[in-house]
């Protein structure tokens, strides 16, 4: 199966699921489990705000894709991070003066560490954007510039397991996630139609 992951939303699976996003300045971060075969990935615009779809930002993204982990069975020691983003390709800065890749970085950064999770590896900033493409079940990842040579690394293959999502609203009480955060079936965390949050369909091939 593949999917394509939009700003905003964020998947966890232990089906071999290939996931692809496109990044400018804004950020992705990849956890994988080895014991459960188990992946996540969030695609976050901004490092903080209160918009309607709180998996818009940085810091309740990482925390969200975290969560759903632990309710998995994940342990956070076991758990690989990895990140990657955060270029500086818009004329765009925060109230810090600093660019909105630059923060993105910095808060996915603060948020990793105090979540007690150990980053593995990271390909962020620059000035050019990325594709990436992450393999759930393995944690396998590749990325390219645009315009330069592939590069990936790669660990084991895995079995297939169920998919599993999380409502955006569930990041807002900042407790534990409720029942109706485990969606099977492929459905997507983040906006619909509208602007409003919620869990819609989502397409997968």
């Amino acid at each position: 199966m593949n999917i394509f992951l939009r700003p905003g939303e964020i998947f966890v699976s232990k089906n071999p699921v290939m996931v692809t996003t496109i990044l400018g300045s804004c950020v992705s971060v990849t956890m994988f489990a080895n014991r459960l075969r188990m992946g996540g990935i969030c695609h976050a615009r901004l490092p903080h705000g209160r918009g309607a779809n709180p998996l818009d930002y940085v810091d309740t993204a990482i925390v969200c894709t975290a969560r759903i982990l632990d309710r998995m069975g994940v342990k956070r020691d076991e758990t690989k991070v990895k990140l990657f983003g955060g270029a500086e390709v818009l004329n765009q800065v925060c109230g810090s003066g600093k660019s909105v890749g630059r923060r993105n970085i910095e808060t996915a950064l603060e948020m990793i560490e105090g979540l007690g999770l150990h980053l593995s590896g990271r390909a962020v900033g620059g000035s050019l954007g990325r594709k990436l493409c992450f393999q759930t079940s393995t944690g396998w990842v590749s990325w390219t510039y645009a315009g330069s040579d592939f590069e990936s690394e790669r660990n084991t293959t895995a079995p297939e397991a169920d998919v599993i999502l999380a409502k955006p609203s569930s990041v807002i009480s900042g407790t534990s996630l409720p029942k109706s955060c485990a969606c099977p079936d492929g459905h997507r965390a983040g906006p619909s139609g509208g602007g409003t949050s919620s869990i819609g369909k989502r397409g997968i091939t």
